[in-house]
């Protein structure tokens, strides 16, 4: 269940929050095959990535909380051991107030995976948050 945290991570991310935009892709409520290959696009517009508390990032799979697994991955290592054999490669890009994060290589359980995210804005921010769900076939 593990490996399936990159892919919530980034399942999360796909409904216009005011100014901000949260998204993934591919987008939520679909099916996705295996091995996860996924994007996380978080775009700030006007609103700084600063402004945002991602020490409490919020990830969560199936009832599974990966919080502390998702902020490592944007910590910014390249890999990330889930379980033996199991790793998450990831990729981040930041332009200006946007920021890309590709979770891929991942080997998630097949079937209906619920996912949520929440990213809390410090004050004066709106927090982002997304919920849905993957098929993983």
């Amino acid at each position: 269940m593990r490996q399936f945290l990159g892919m919530s991570l980034v399942a999360l991310l796909l409904s216009p929050v005011q100014a901000q935009v949260l998204s993934v892709v591919p987008k939520l409520n679909t099916t996705i095959p295996n091995p996860l290959d996924i994007t996380l696009v978080i775009d700030g517009e006007q609103t700084p990535l600063t402004n945002y508390d991602w020490d409490r990032i919020k990830v969560v799979v199936d009832g599974r909380d990966f919080s502390t697994t998702a902020r490592t991955i944007l910590a910014g290592p390249v890999a990330v051991a889930l379980a033996p054999n199991q790793f998450i490669l990831t990729q981040q890009e930041i332009q200006g107030n946007q920021l890309r994060v590709r979770l891929y290589g991942i080997q998630a359980p097949k079937g209906l995976r619920r996912v949520q995210l929440a990213i809390p804005g410090k004050p004066g921010t709106k927090s982002l948050s997304l919920e849905g769900f993957f098929i993983v076939s």
